[in-house]
């Protein structure tokens, strides 16, 4: 286990998961993240910079791609879960 600054990063045999601290926006839920959703950046200023620098390409898809990423791989589909007063994915490689 990595633990830095509310953030824990966990491996397993069959699993990689990793959490941070705080939860999700009012309105958007697990669920909402595996489908195109509205985007509510905690640092707007610091969003912004990423994506003028291209590590964003459009706002509320990132989980999106990393499911779509994991089926193109053919992997399970990543676990999403607001748990412990944070969001934790979990990811199943072979």
């Amino acid at each position: 286990m990595c633990e830095d600054n509310g953030r824990r990063q966990e491996e397993y045999d069959d699993s990689i998961n990793v959490w941070n601290g705080g939860t999700l926006p009012e309105g958007i839920n697990s669920e909402a993240l595996k489908r195109p959703h509205w985007s509510n950046p905690r640092n707007p200023i610091i969003a912004d910079v990423c994506f003028k620098g291209g590590l964003i390409d459009s706002w509320g898809s990132g989980t999106i791609r990393i499911i779509e990423t994991c089926k193109q791989a053919e992997l399970p589909e990543p676990e999403l879960v607001e748990q412990e007063g944070g969001f934790s994915v979990t990811l199943f490689p072979l």
